[in-house]
């Protein structure tokens, strides 16, 4: 009778524990799937700014570009004139 009542605890505790590891592990892998989700958004949110910036560096190159192929009179005294356009994807 005490091997029977002995084997039903530990039944029983065996049982509690695997309970709560599963619930240990559904909670950490929540846990888990919110940071990767929010990592992932700023990833994508730092991904966004670098595009942004290098197309403003792209333009900003492109119209500096434009200044360099200005002509002017290198006579001395001659005054000169120009404009550039310089443009870049629009």
């Amino acid at each position: 009778m005490i091997s029977i009542t002995r084997n039903k605890c530990r039944a029983v505790q065996l049982k509690r524990w695997r309970d709560a590891v599963l619930q240990a592990n559904a909670y950490n892998d929540q846990q888990f799937s919110q940071l990767s989700n929010r990592l992932n958004a700023r990833i994508d949110d730092i991904r966004f700014d670098l595009t942004e910036y290098r197309q403003g560096a792209q333009a900003g190159i492109a119209s500096v570009s434009a200044l360099t192929q200005l002509r002017y009179h290198d006579d001395p005294g001659a005054l000169s004139k120009g404009g550039a356009i310089g443009g870049f994807m629009g």
